[in-house]
């Protein structure tokens, strides 16, 4: 009898031993992977990493040269923040997490273009952390421009941020004019600034 015709008379409770064993080695492994990556980064970053992973993703990401989806949500000061009631300022929209090294990297630059360039609206979406995790971060940093929080993911979603930092640019009219993955520095910042009508 042929290998085949034995996998074809195996009975009901061999399969699903089988189908259990493959089971449990799956999860095995997931579960490994998941604890080496929290040895490696951290168990906060990792926890962050899979909440933006499993966002639901039912809107294309927003376009370069079609409108920045809208969106409303509080700010740290306890602000609601309307995004469309913003048109008519260049915006720049940063999202962000307070575990993530190239944001604490860029974040000083910001504010200080923020203080040099006042028709600039800055709006800083944070990864959905804690209120008080958010706000000792903004005080270390003296941020004084507009911090968002968005504890379900909603706006992050929406703009299918896939890692930290992402930066889209906008224009007077709300147009996504630029969008940048990573951190911004003194070089790349003014070049996307310009982009919506910010000059140096």
């Amino acid at each position: 009898m042929t290998k085949q015709a034995d996998m074809e008379f195996a009975s009901p409770s061999m399969r699903r031993t089988w189908i259990q064993n493959f089971l449990i080695l799956g999860a095995g492994l997931t579960l490994g992977v998941l604890l080496s990556l929290m040895i490696l980064i951290g168990p906060d970053r990792v926890q962050s990493q899979l909440a933006v992973a499993l966002l639901p993703r039912r809107i294309p990401a927003p376009a370069i040269g079609h409108p920045a989806p809208d969106f409303v949500l509080e700010s740290l000061s306890g602000n609601t923040v309307h995004l469309s009631e913003l048109q008519g300022h260049p915006i720049l929209l940063n999202f962000w997490a307070t575990w993530c090294g190239p944001c604490r990297q860029e974040m000083p630059l910001l504010a200080k273009y923020h203080q040099s360039q006042p028709d600039l609206v800055m709006l800083a979406v944070n990864a959905g952390e804690e209120r008080d995790q958010v706000k000792a971060f903004t005080d270390e940093f003296g941020l004084m421009f507009d911090v968002l929080l968005d504890p379900e993911g909603r706006v992050q979603s929406l703009y299918d941020i896939r890692g930290y930092p992402t930066t889209f640019f906008l224009d007077e009219r709300g147009i996504v004019r630029a969008v940048v993955m990573g951190a911004l520095d003194e070089t790349s910042l003014p070049r996307y600034l310009e982009k919506v009508g910010v000059g140096p």
